[in-house]
């Protein structure tokens, strides 16, 4: 297999700044076998933070494509000298508006196989899905990251039985340094006052829902519940969130941490982890915090039959409901060895369904899979599978 021709793979980002689509990226893309596949990236936002980082630190040719100030066709034309240039045979628009700017370019080149991309419902918002929909019957197919998105994007998109699609759960190491967490974790210690703590990392997004979270901090506070309440992450809704502590009195015990690179040792100081999203795909935080052993609870905001087993390691609460997900917390709160017990539990689920090493082979299955289904059209295609004893 090392004498033959890699397939040359492009994976289109819209940014490479700071989120869980574009961290999944960063993490599971450089693990392709590159004996099966030649991975470059481009972006075209030009606003970039860890995930482009992690990428370069891995070997993983990054290129920006575009200007500073966003111009379209400006980028639609440079897509097109680069895709022709490179001679892809696959191109996997990631995930949101790349499905658009990334799958575009491909199909005028005449990329072998084109995918789309969700990692979550937002990016089926709005017309969003008529646009996708009318380059289905050109596309191979999509990946989406839960058997829940892909229900969404079959109800909200036409055409798919031209262009079906996939499911590749997101991944996640599990076993992490411990003398770097070693370091970090003091600074969430001494954070930590001598009562229990439940953390929401999010971006900060209406989507997200933190006045939710927020809500159900000031019920409990005024049903005598002890507790601090901690928000790691960063966007557009900060100013918001910040007027609504103040506005609920919750000055003394709510703490806006911000965007942190060492969320990982954030999670091994909180007794319990919620997420309050309206709306999510496969989501991360609640699989990093079940990496750390910790209890979940999360509203019914995606399809979570894999990652909370109800009454087991957490619980699901109807999205909105201030008065189910106070209850679910107080509950916790006052049970030190229930709250063990769901942490162990969450720590068995992790490891059985979300390892990175099971969520990189399932995605080079599936894109050997879609390379498979185009080999028909595409006769240097066929040759380079059979070069590769993928056929």
């Amino acid at each position: 297999m090392s004498c033959a021709e890699p397939i040359k793979l492009l994976v289109v980002c819209g940014s490479l700044r700071v989120g869980g689509a574009e961290m999944q990226a960063a993490r599971m893309l450089p693990r392709l076998d590159p004996a099966l596949f030649d991975l470059e990236v481009i972006y075209y936002n030009h606003k970039v933070g860890p995930p482009r980082f992690e990428l370069e630190r891995q070997g993983v040719p990054v290129r920006f494509l575009g200007r500073p100030t966003w111009n379209r066709n400006a980028y639609l034309r440079e897509a097109v000298n680069f895709m022709r240039s490179k001679r892809f045979d696959l191109v996997h628009a990631w995930s949101a508006s790349a499905n658009l700017y990334g799958r575009l370019p491909a199909l005028v080149v005449g990329v072998p196989v084109v995918l789309g991309g969700l990692l979550g419902k937002d990016g089926l918002n709005g017309l969003w899905p008529f646009v996708y929909s009318g380059m289905n019957l050109a596309c191979a197919g999509w990946i989406v990251n839960s058997e829940a998105l892909k229900q969404y994007a079959l109800d909200k998109m036409y055409l798919n039985r031209f262009s079906p699609v996939a499911v590749v759960e997101n991944g996640l190491d599990l076993e992490l340094d411990r003398t770097v967490l070693a370091r970090q974790v003091p600074f969430y210690l001494a954070l930590k006052r001598d009562r229990p703590v439940i953390g929401l990392v999010a971006r900060l997004h209406p989507v997200k829902n933190h006045t939710l979270f927020l809500q159900a901090a000031a019920r409990l506070r005024d049903e005598g519940v002890a507790a601090d309440y901690w928000i790691i992450g960063d966007g557009p809704a900060r100013e918001d969130i910040a007027r609504k502590i103040t506005a609920l009195q919750l000055d003394d015990c709510v703490r806006m941490l911000g965007q942190r690179d060492d969320v990982e040792a954030a999670y091994e100081v909180m007794d319990v982890v919620v997420l309050t999203s309206d709306s999510e795909g496969c989501p991360n935080a609640l699989l990093e915090a079940m990496r750390a052993s910790r209890p979940i609870i999360s509203t019914q905001c995606t399809s979570l039959g894999q990652v909370i087993a109800e009454g087991v390691n957490g619980f699901v609460v109807p999205r909105g409901d201030v008065g189910a997900l106070a209850a679910k917390l107080k509950l916790l709160l006052s049970d030190a060895a229930l709250r063990r017990k769901f942490g162990g539990a969450s720590r068995v689920m992790v490891e059985r369904t979300f390892s990175m090493p099971v969520a990189v082979r399932r995605l080079e299955q599936t894109y050997l899979d879609f390379l498979r289904q185009g080999m028909s059209r595409h006769p240097t295609l066929r040759r380079k599978l059979a070069a590769l004893a993928v056929v």
